[in-house]
């Protein structure tokens, strides 16, 4: 995984999880830029107002929420016979 720099939303073109990133927090607003390597991720503020960019980014990350359910066997065993 290389550097990647965001200057702004229009950056992030692609369909990766660094693209997907970016455009969550320009969405969130008072963003000025982006630069994402392996796990190191370093926003610089518009604002001073860093309040939910943590959540942001766990929740990209995080697949398993409060309430699912992991498939069972059969679930599985179907997918890979697909």
């Amino acid at each position: 995984m290389g550097h990647e720099r965001y200057q702004s939303r229009a950056d992030a073109v692609d369909d990766t999880p660094s693209d997907e990133l970016a455009r969550r927090l320009f969405d969130r607003g008072g963003v000025q830029s982006l630069h994402i390597n392996s796990n190191i991720i370093t926003v610089t503020l518009a604002t001073a107002d860093s309040s939910g960019i943590r959540e942001i980014i766990e929740d990209l990350y995080t697949y398993w929420q409060p309430g699912m359910e992991p498939p069972t066997d059969e679930e599985l065993v179907a997918l890979v016979e697909e």
